[in-house]
């Protein structure tokens, strides 16, 4: 048995949009974490310098990818309002017939 669908296309393109903000934020603090990571690179000397800007790097890409799989969810999601619209007008129009 299929699923039931319980909520508008409406509701998840909201949902979508939230997730779009919130890969704007994480994008923010992405940039605030390297502003920070800039500032010791300038400030601090050493081996744990070195290793912990090694670390940050590495780190790094988990965030960026955080940012890139949010934004990715806000268009599937998009992409899946649209259809559900689509399809549900569709279906309607076969009713009428």
């Amino acid at each position: 048995m299929a699923g039931n669908i319980r909520l508008s296309p409406e509701e998840l393109r909201d949902v979508a949009r939230r997730y779009g903000i919130e890969s704007g934020n994480v994008q923010q603090v992405v940039g605030t974490l390297d502003g920070m990571r800039d500032h010791l690179n300038q400030v601090w000397e050493g081996n744990a310098k070195e290793a912990f800007i090694a670390q940050y790097e590495e780190l790094r890409v988990s965030f960026v990818q955080m940012v890139e799989l949010l934004e990715g969810v806000n268009h599937q999601l998009a992409s899946t309002a649209q259809t559900l619209e689509d399809t549900d007008t569709q279906i309607a129009g076969q009713i009428r017939s």
